[in-house]
Order: C-alpha cells, then sequence, then structure tokens
C-alpha cells in the first residue's frame, strides 16, 4: 500500500461532523441535562447515606442517655448530684462566711435559698429527655466563664 492508501486510512480516522448552531445548542443541552441527572442521582444518594448516619447517631445518643438515667447509672447520677449540692454549700459556709441552715433560721437562710435553686436548676435539667447536659454546660461557660475541668494532682 502507498501512500494514497495511507492518506485515505488517515482521512477515515478524523471524521468530521457538520452541525448548524441550533443543533450544537441542542446537543449541548442534551449533554448538561443528563450530567445533570448523573449529579442529581449522586446528591441523592448521599443524602440518603447522610440521613442513614444522622439517624444512627441519634439511636446511639438515645441509647447512651437511657444507659445514664437507667439503673445503677442512676444511682451513681444521684450520688453525684448529692456532691454537687454539697461541695459548694460546704465552700460558701465555710469559706465565705454564709450561715448553715439551722431550724430557726431555714427560711430566710441564703444558703438553703442557694440549695432549693441549685435542686430546681439541676431538675430542671434532668427532668427533660431533650436536654443534652453537655450543651447547657458549654452555655453556662459561654456566659459566666465557668466550667469543670479535672485535673490528675
Amino acid at each position: 500500500m502507498g501512500k494514497k492508501g495511507e492518506a485515505m486510512r488517515a482521512a477515515k480516522a478524523q471524521t468530521y461532523i457538520t452541525m448548524t448552531k441550533e443543533q450544537m445548542q441542542a446537543h449541548d443541552r442534551e449533554l448538561l441535562a443528563r450530567y445533570r441527572e448523573t449529579v442529581g442521582r449522586e446528591l441523592e444518594r448521599r443524602a440518603r447515606e447522610l440521613d442513614d448516619q444522622m439517624q444512627d447517631h441519634v439511636r446511639e445518643e438515645w441509647q447512651k442517655r437511657e444507659e445514664l438515667f437507667g439503673g445503677t447509672h442512676r444511682d451513681n447520677l444521684m450520688t453525684i448530684l448529692q456532691l454537687l449540692l454539697a461541695v459548694p454549700s460546704r465552700i460558701l459556709i465555710e469559706r465565705f462566711g454564709w450561715p448553715a441552715v439551722t431550724g430557726r433560721n431555714a427560711s430566710r437562710c441564703r444558703t438553703a435559698r442557694f440549695a432549693d435553686l441549685m435542686v430546681e436548676e439541676i431538675n430542671s435539667i434532668t427532668s427533660d429527655d431533650t436536654k443534652d447536659i453537655r450543651a447547657y454546660c458549654d452555655e453556662v461557660f459561654d456566659l459566666y466563664g465557668v466550667r469543670f475541668e479535672y485535673k490528675e494532682e
């Protein structure tokens, strides 16, 4: 085969299509529509995956909360809440000179009022299953600058 045969093969390898402007625009619209369809299916798939992950996270979070407030965990929680009331009361009485609660001053005592308000606040937090204790602690820190941090000594 000579040069003429090679030129014919090369010409066949390169095919030219003549299209009008309207045909090109229609072709582009079709390609974009296919692409949008493909992307749309992928976005729907990802949205379903994210929804499943969120549902799993919510289930795990509720399970953790139920475990914390049930059985022996509830006993532990009650001990912690008692400590939470006892420690600040002791500090206020011993270090800040607040009066101890006795029978004769119980109705007017700042310490008794403080203890009542502590119990009321704790009960409002723990009685509402929708409240997140961590979010409450973060809010108190943001508003008042107070946060519990454990330090090993």
